[in-house]
């Protein structure tokens, strides 16, 4: 079984906790990592703008839970390139690529 971390901090309101907890125990956050993790194995080297727009999870969730498979050692940064395409800021963001050890995960 996966020790999530907590995602809202000490000092965030009541409301952040129990969104937190509901996201974790319904399988929201499971179901968010697992997509996101095959996405980056079959696109690697796109940030984060990119797989957020490719995926429809949005910049706020896509960002969480690839922080969350990066401290899960599943994922990791590279360079940083500027997004560009549609809805693009045109600003740096890093590179997201597959570590190079198997994709398994045991999220149960």
């Amino acid at each position: 079984m996966v020790e999530w971390p907590p995602v809202s901090r000490t000092t965030d309101p009541r409301t952040s906790h129990e969104a937190d907890a509901v996201i974790t125990v319904d399988g929201s956050r499971r179901s968010q990592v697992e997509r996101l993790l095959e996405y980056v194995y079959q696109h690697p080297g796109f940030v984060a703008g990119e797989i957020a727009a490719e995926t429809g999870l949005g910049m706020h969730i896509v960002g969480r839970r690839l922080a969350d498979l990066k401290n899960q050692d599943r994922i990791y940064q590279g360079a940083a390139r500027s997004w560009t395409g549609a809805n693009a800021s045109g600003r740096k963001q890093v590179t997201w690529w597959p570590s190079p050890e198997p994709r398994q995960m045991a999220l149960l």
